[in-house]
């Protein structure tokens, strides 16, 4: 799949099919840093209740774009617009509308987690009997009730992962930017971050932008998928049909095969693309004679590396 551009510009520009505006509308957007080009002219859309992973290598943008869709950082050319609001020049009216919730931790380490989301909260302008409410219901999410009390300097770095989300979600935030949020994090941790983002999705009642380096993260989380490769997009559309051809089924045979002017001849495991199985598996199995299936592994290929070289490959041809 080829990146699209996008031929009209309104910023509250309707799917024709469902009459829905998209939410986040980015067009002909190019930031540099010196001589280096990190976005370079990208245009795409997000519709509301979507979970859009970002993907990439490092330095292909996907913390850039992101800073620039907050309002955080300004764009050169083009434009992000946030709910009909550009990002760059009219930051207040997006601030409660988003929650953002940064690769490296953003907390007061001398104060407790409590502390930490009164603080926070009260700049989002809530008020003291909503913020309590609210608190109690981010810290259940996050799985941080026995530790609210705690200084954050004594949290570990899953901890302060999952409080930094807690934060993030104060205000049920329209859409909610999550850079990297299990990077570095223990896989207990993880299972916490992946099951609330989980029960947030279950609300649809929020949109989430998310950028991971992890392959299996996107495909259980988001139902769409933009993959970015030095500043441009190398493809976009659903999670699903990004990884039909990606996803493959490892299959171990109790010995090689004798298939001669076969792709198969001589193999003792094989790999059948999801998108091939159901017409290649039959074959397979017709021409195993006095062969058998020991093991077959559904879902191998999770490689980002491979994932981005076979797009490569698609993109080039």
């Amino acid at each position: 799949m080829l990146p699209s551009k996008h031929s009209q510009t309104s910023s509250t520009k309707k799917n024709h099919k469902t009459g829905i505006r998209d939410l986040i509308v980015v067009k002909n957007l190019s930031k540099k840093f010196g001589d280096k080009t990190v976005i370079d002219d990208i245009s795409f859309s997000i519709k509301k209740g979507s979970i859009c992973g970002l993907i990439g290598r490092n330095g292909a943008g996907k913390t850039t774009l992101m800073k620039i869709m907050c309002g955080l950082l300004d764009e050169d050319s083009g434009y992000a617009h946030i709910d009909g609001h550009q990002t760059s020049k009219e930051k207040y009216s997006i601030r409660s509308k988003i929650g953002y919730v940064p690769q490296k931790s953003a907390l007061y380490f001398e104060l407790s987690g409590l502390e930490n989301l009164q603080y926070f909260g009260a700049i989002l302008g809530l008020s003291d009997k909503g913020l309590e409410a609210d608190i109690k219901r981010v810290i259940k999410i996050v799985n941080l009730e026995e530790h609210i009390d705690t200084i954050v300097s004594k949290y570990s770095g899953g901890m302060q992962k999952r409080l930094n989300l807690a934060i993030g979600l104060l205000g049920k935030p329209k859409i909610l930017f999550l850079d990297e949020p299990t990077v570095g994090v223990d896989p207990q941790t993880k299972k916490i971050i992946l099951n609330a983002l989980e029960a947030i999705v279950k609300e649809k009642d929020i949109t989430i932008i998310y950028t991971s380096h992890y392959l299996e993260e996107v495909e259980k989380i988001c139902n769409e998928l933009i993959i970015l490769d030095e500043g441009k997009i190398l493809a976009e559309g659903s999670t699903s049909e990004l990884l039909k051809d990606f996803k493959i089924a490892e299959i171990k045979l109790a010995k090689p095969l004798a298939l001669k002017k076969s792709k198969w001849d001589q193999q003792e495991q094989i790999q059948i693309t999801a998108a091939n199985l159901n017409t290649e598996l039959p074959k397979l199995i017709e021409n195993l004679q006095d062969n058998k299936i020991e093991e077959i592994l559904y879902g191998g290929g999770n490689s980002l590396e491979q994932f981005l070289e076979n797009l490569q490959k698609e993109h080039l041809c």
